[in-house]
């Protein structure tokens, strides 16, 4: 939500993720890397054990965005993260370090 404070956004992605099941993976988009969305949910992933298995990509625009919605289901992270590296060519460089699977 706009103007939303890191803690509050902290607490509503908590109680979403209590909802997921257990295996529930997870691909994080993120306009800006190290910006308090992206790093608020890093650290609560990385607080239940799941950060390890999340593929977290920074930098996002919409070709990055609808790649991953298209891709996220058949394809496995280190796949999916070279597919998006294909459709963002002519659209906007992504480097080596605003795009990390962890």
């Amino acid at each position: 939500k706009p103007d939303e404070a890191a803690s509050t956004f902290g607490t509503r992605f908590e109680a979403l993720l209590k909802t997921l099941p257990e295996d529930a993976s997870f691909v994080v988009l993120a306009d800006i890397v190290g910006g308090s969305p992206l790093t608020t949910v890093c650290n609560i992933l990385n607080d239940h054990g799941k950060l390890q298995d999340t593929l977290v990509l920074g930098g996002m625009n919409f070709p990055m965005a609808l790649t991953t919605l298209m891709s996220k289901d058949s394809l496995d992270n280190s796949a999916l993260r070279k597919s998006i590296f294909r459709s963002n060519r002519g659209h906007q460089r992504i480097s080596d370090d605003l795009i990390r699977s962890f």
